[in-house]
């Protein structure tokens, strides 16, 4: 055998070893051949732990490549933990020149684990050899078609480097529709619905097993329903880099409409990054509030029973605050500050002797209807409480919170004040405990929400369609 036929094996079994096993054992067992023309049947080859039984078949002529057809009909990958059935790769070579082209189809791509991990998925695709340079493109298809992922590249045989570049289309999710477990059976635990747009596009590069390149994912419009938390309208271009171990440069951005944790959070702005071990270092997320901000920042850990936080209340406008209050006849002045400690678990998230105060020289006014001014000479402290409130003037009110955000909360109001139109100006301290629902006593506020200039602009680069208007 020659030096240059000599190459040209070495060559083709490295792209066999890579990729193309079919492409590998056609030419060859084609180069062993002294005839001219051939039909060869080959069967039961393992290569490489892949239990398989290739049906190949291959015909040669004088002067012209070599044409072939490679079936699988059923393949285990035990240590994957998949079968891949109706793998079918037809294509021509010609091993002397080190030059191929083979098109490849597999039916489908089935995962044998417990739980499952992905449902099937198909793919089709062709490479091409040229010496040591092999140059590839694929796509794959899964979820009733919803799932169309592409990618092209290159790959050096002989010093293994390569590029791949992919698109993920845009994956429209909607309630009743797709949905995560639509994909990968295991996350449909994870969230009770997913409605808006994810899509994808980068690149992939590798030496040997190293990997490197990134990746950009946008999140159009997307909301997200737990048990626990409602997140409203995330939009965000998130890159990971490397795409392997998952991770992310810091200074990711999310925005998002509104968070409803039993408390009201709108026009959300969250800085992260994804650390290779899957924690979330917070760099901050800020909402607004009635007029002022929340607060957070720390490390967030997705794999955690439960997560710890503070929430720094500041600025808060008890104007706004009493105005979505379900009481009425309520008014007051003054800003409100302090801090929520919270733990968010499966029984939801639970405010742990949250503490908020007002600055002194605010006001609270308090006209109710007239089925509770009525109570007022039937109720004890009634006829004390209502003629205070009605203009009172506190140096001092202060807010305890313990409970679950979502379900029953304990409120421990504490006020010192006085109402200068009541007993001459007395001084009358009130405490009042109360144990409700949050969302029975703070309304629903309607806002209209504009995405973030900086996040739509990352948007608009991203390719396909740009973001939607705000609602």
């Amino acid at each position: 055998m020659g030096e240059r036929e000599a190459a040209s094996r070495r060559a083709l079994h490295r792209l066999g070893k890579w990729a193309l096993v079919p492409l590998f054992l056609a030419v060859a067992a084609c180069s062993e051949l002294e005839r001219e023309t051939a039909g060869v049947e080959v069967r039961a080859a393992d290569f490489d732990r892949l239990l398989a039984a290739w049906s190949l078949t291959f015909e040669r002529f004088a002067g012209t490549p070599l044409e072939f057809r490679a079936v699988l009909g059923k393949a285990q990958l035990p240590d994957a933990g998949f079968v891949v059935e109706g793998f079918e790769v037809t294509g021509t070579a010609a091993p002397l020149a080190a030059k191929a082209h083979a098109e490849f189809r597999v039916a489908s791509l089935r995962d044998t684990l417990k739980p499952v991990r992905v449902t099937p998925i198909a793919a089709s695709g062709a490479a091409d050899l040229d010496g040591a340079n092999v140059e590839f493109s694929a796509r794959v298809r899964g979820a009733a078609q919803a799932l169309d992922l592409t990618l092209s590249g290159k790959h050096q045989l002989e010093t293994g480097v390569g590029r791949a570049r992919l698109r993920l289309s845009p994956l429209e999710f909607r309630k009743g529709g797709l949905q995560p477990d639509s994909l990968a059976p295991g996350a449909g635990g994870l969230v009770d619905s997913l409605d808006g747009r994810v899509e994808a596009h980068g690149s992939v590069t590798w030496r040997g097993a190293e990997l490197g390149g990134e990746i950009d994912v946008a999140l159009r419009d997307v909301t997200v329903v737990t048990e626990a938390v409602t997140v409203e309208r995330i939009n965000a271009v998130v890159k990971f880099s490397p795409p392997w171990p998952l991770q992310t440069p810091a200074g990711q951005t999310l925005a998002m409409a509104r968070v409803d944790l039993g408390l009201e959070l709108t026009e959300g702005l969250v800085s992260f990054r994804l650390r290779p071990d899957g924690v979330v270092d917070l760099a901050e997320a800020s909402w607004k509030f009635a007029d002022g901000t929340v607060r957070t920042r720390g490390e967030f850990d997705p794999g955690a029973e439960e997560q710890s936080l503070v929430l720094e209340v500041a600025g808060v406008s008890l104007a706004e605050l009493l105005a979505i209050a379900t009481l009425e006849g309520l008014s007051g002045e003054g800003r409100v500050a302090g801090m929520l400690p919270v733990t968010l678990g499966p029984a939801g998230v639970r405010v742990r002797e949250g503490r908020l105060a007002a600055e002194p020289g605010g006001w609270i006014r308090y006209d109710p209807g007239a089925s509770i001014a009525s109570m007022a000479g039937s109720a004890p402290g009634f006829e004390l409480l209502l003629p205070a409130l009605r203009n009172y003037h506190f140096q001092k009110l202060a807010l305890t919170l313990d409970g679950e955000l979502t379900g029953d909360v304990n409120l421990v109001l504490a006020l010192s004040g006085a109402n200068p139109e009541f007993r001459e100006g007395q001084q009358v301290d009130l405490n009042l405990n109360v144990e409700a629902r949050l969302s029975d006593l703070l309304a629903t506020s309607e806002r209209v929400y504009q995405i973030p200039e900086r996040v739509e602009q990352q948007l608009r680069r991203f390719p396909g369609s740009g973001a939607k208007p705000a609602k």
